[in-house]
C-alpha cells in the first residue's frame, strides 16, 4: 500500500472513531464537511498517482480543448478548431480517388456487379461509385468535423466496405439519402413504384451492404473521435480517470 493510501486509510479510521464517539451530538453540517475532506483527499491522491493535473485542470477551467459541447455553441478553445469545425461541406473533397480508382477497376475487372441490383455495368461513365453512408452525413456530424480532420473523414467515407458500384441513375436519385429510407420512397418516374422496385434493387444485398457500412462508421468513429480526449471533455473526470488508467473504456 503507498503511503498516500496509508495516511488516508488512517485518517478515515481516526475520524470514523470521532463519529462514534460524538454520534449523538453531531450535526447534518459536519458529517456534510467530513464527506467533503474526504472527497478532496480521495480526488487529490488520485490525481497526484495518475498524473491527472493537466486534465483536471482542462475540463475545470476549458482548457485548452474544445469540447463538443462548447463547439455546438459557437466557443472555440483556438482558430484551428473553429474552421474545422465550420468547413462547409464539398462532394468534391470526398471524392478525389474516384476517378483513379474507376480507372483501375475497369483494367482489372472481368466485369463490374452493381452493388444494388446485382446486375452486371458496363465500363464507362453510367457506371459510378457511391457513398453507402452519404458523404455529407459523414460531413454533417459536428463529432466528425470537431475531432477528425479531413483527410480521417475521407478515410471514412472512402472505405471499401463504404463504396458501392452502382448505376449513375440509381446514385443521382440515391444521392445523400438514407439507403434504406430510399428504397422505401415512391420513384418520381414510376409512381406506384418504390426506388428498389423501379431500380429492380435486390433488397437483400442492399440492406447487407448498408449494415456493413455502418459497422465501419460506427467503428471508425470509436477509434478516431470518442478516443480518452472525448472521455474527458465530454463523459467527465470520472470516466477521464478510466481511460487513462485502462481500468474501463469509453463508450458513445
Amino acid at each position: 500500500m503507498s503511503s498516500d493510501a496509508f495516511d488516508m486509510t488512517l485518517l478515515v479510521e481516526v475520524d470514523l472513531k470521532e463519529i462514534i464517539l460524538n454520534e449523538g451530538t453531531l450535526q447534518n453540517s459536519h458529517i456534510k464537511k467530513l464527506l467533503l475532506q474526504y472527497k478532496e483527499t480521495v480526488l487529490t491522491t488520485i490525481i497526484s498517482q495518475f498524473g491527472l493535473g493537466p486534465i483536471f485542470d482542462s475540463y475545470k477551467n476549458g482548457g485548452n480543448v474544445t469540447t463538443l459541447h462548447n463547439a455546438e455553441k459557437g466557443i472555440f478553445a483556438n482558430k484551428a478548431d473553429e474552421d474545422q469545425y465550420t468547413e462547409a461541406f464539398d462532394c468534391g473533397n470526398y471524392e478525389k480517388d474516384f476517378p483513379k480508382k474507376r480507372k483501375l477497376n475497369f483494367q482489372t475487372s472481368i466485369e463490374i456487379t452493381d452493388d444494388y441490383t446485382g446486375k452486371v455495368l458496363k465500363k464507362d461513365g453510367t457506371t459510378h461509385l457511391d457513398h453507402v453512408i452519404s458523404a455529407k452525413a459523414i460531413h454533417s456530424n459536428n463529432g466528425a468535423r470537431l475531432y477528425m480532420n479531413a483527410e480521417q473523414r475521407d478515410e471514412m467515407a472512402t472505405s471499401e466496405r463504404n463504396l458501392a458500384w452502382t448505376d449513375s441513375s440509381l446514385n443521382q436519385s440515391k444521392n445523400d439519402k438514407d439507403l434504406e429510407q430510399w428504397m422505401d420512397r415512391e420513384n418520381k418516374r414510376s409512381p406506384g413504384k418504390t426506388n428498389a422496385q423501379h431500380y429492380e434493387i435486390n433488397r437483400e444485398a442492399a440492406v447487407k451492404k448498408n449494415i456493413e457500412a455502418c459497422k465501419v462508421d460506427r467503428k471508425e468513429s470509436r477509434n478516431k473521435i470518442f478516443c480518452i480526449q472525448l472521455g474527458v471533455y465530454r463523459g467527465g473526470p470520472r470516466s477521464a480517470i478510466r481511460a487513462e488508467t485502462g481500468t474501463g473504456y469509453v463508450h458513445l
